[in-house]
């Protein structure tokens, strides 16, 4: 192929302007650009080589020997929208465009490489989230297939474990969630590459990871399949107060409140960690029993509701809560989690399998119930747990509060 160029006419320019979309000589130039982009990560998140091609003012066409014209032999490059070079181009014979750098003619690629290297500020100073995308993008744009199973298993925990982030929240755009601009989950899409993968992360997640539970019909749709409850090992309960009370249950002056059935349904998992998250004190909760309560006895109630439930498990309380209550609490789980361990011991010892909480929760009941020399063979109770399980008093709903200091969210103490 023969290439000339030359001057326009003012016809030839009306032409050219309605043929600029059809320029194969940038389209040339954008293949070869996004060649080496994807040719590296270090390229592909370098700015200094995203660049445009436009023809400049004094350019001339690039003619076929068939008359058709090619693009231009001149373009202005435009990188990173910030600065503007001029380029002579040619065509090569096997249709090849090259760029005239150096008293040379050389390929893109080697063109681009003398460019100011310029690192992609969303990589430097971006979120994980928007590292991770660019990543993603990258491998798109290469065209490449990341061999994730032929890694290590140790190594596709980690990968598994980083895309997912730290928590899990199930269900992020249900209605439960009252409108909230809820985006999907990290990492979901992985867990539609096949079985082995889904099945890996499932596991994965529900040992390592704490799934983060803000709303009552989230936990019953997660705790709904036994199989998925087997799985779990972590769960952080960040509810309102009224939530909590629904979710537990607590006897009031002309109000009582059943149990839920996904509370029991911890009385049967294997938790390694429960967080309870109790929420600031308000005037507006939704409630008549919360709306301005003192949050000492709010979160008394919760506790005392909660205490059937959660008693046994790792107990961690969070949030605005007074630091005596969350460390009697806390330690009041611990004595009944030994004597649990203890009990499940004994077990083993004797060739039953490890039973459940709610296993052990019967075997207490049946001995507390024995009158003809049944012999407890756990520690008791502390005296400071057996203070705090009893139910609160409830006085005037809702309590007013008698702290020394006033129970608000801007002046809270844990003291």
């Amino acid at each position: 192929m023969t290439i000339e160029s030359g001057s326009l006419t003012m016809l030839e320019k009306v032409l050219l302007q309605r043929r600029r979309k059809e320029d194969r000589v940038v389209q040339n130039l954008d293949k070869q650009v996004k060649a080496y982009q994807a040719k590296s990560f270090e390229n592909f998140i370098n700015a200094g080589v995203r660049v445009n091609f436009r023809e400049s003012e004094t350019a001339g066409p690039l003619v076929g020997s068939n008359g058709k014209m090619l693009g231009f032999n001149e373009y202005l490059v435009d990188i990173w929208g910030e600065e503007l070079y001029r380029v002579s181009v040619s065509l090569r014979q096997n249709g090849q465009v090259q760029i005239r750098h150096l008293d040379g003619w050389v390929k893109v690629s080697e063109y681009l490489c003398h460019l100011k290297v310029k690192v992609d500020p969303h990589y430097t100073n971006g979120t994980p989230e928007m590292r991770s995308d660019l990543q993603s993008q990258w491998w798109r744009a290469n065209g490449k297939a990341f061999p994730l199973l032929q890694l290590p298993r140790e190594l596709r925990d980690i990968i598994y474990h980083y895309s997912f982030g730290s928590k899990i929240e199930p269900y992020p755009t249900n209605k439960a969630r009252l409108g909230a601009k809820a985006k999907p989950q990290r990492g979901t899409a992985l867990m539609r590459v096949n079985k082995q993968v889904s099945s890996e992360i499932r596991s994965l997640l529900g040992r390592q990871s704490p799934f983060l539970i803000e709303h009552n019909r989230i936990m019953a749709l997660l705790l709904s399949s036994p199989l998925r409850r087997n799985h779990i090992r972590r769960l952080e309960l960040a509810l309102s107060h009224k939530e909590f009370i629904n979710l537990f249950g607590f006897t009031f002056p002309d109000v009582h409140y059943e149990t839920r059935w996904q509370a029991k349904a911890l009385r049967g998992m294997q938790l390694k960690h429960v967080m309870l998250r109790i929420a600031a004190p308000s005037l507006i909760t939704g409630s008549v029993i919360f709306d301005g309560a003192c949050q000492r006895v709010a979160t008394g109630w919760i506790l005392a509701a909660a205490w059937p439930v959660v008693k046994g498990h790792s107990v961690e309380i969070a949030g605005f809560v007074k630091r005596q209550q969350r460390v009697e609490f806390e330690a009041a789980c611990l004595v009944v989690k030994k004597g649990f361990e203890q009990w499940n011991g004994l077990r083993v010892a004797v060739g039953h399998p490890e039973g459940s909480l709610g296993d052990y929760d019967e075997w207490v009941d049946w001995v507390e119930g024995e009158d003809d020399g049944g012999v407890r063979v756990v520690e008791e109770p502390s005296q400071e747990a057996q203070r705090f399980v009893p139910d609160c008093q409830v006085g005037e709903l809702p309590p007013r509060c008698e702290c020394g200091l006033p129970c608000t969210a801007r002046e809270w103490t844990e003291e």
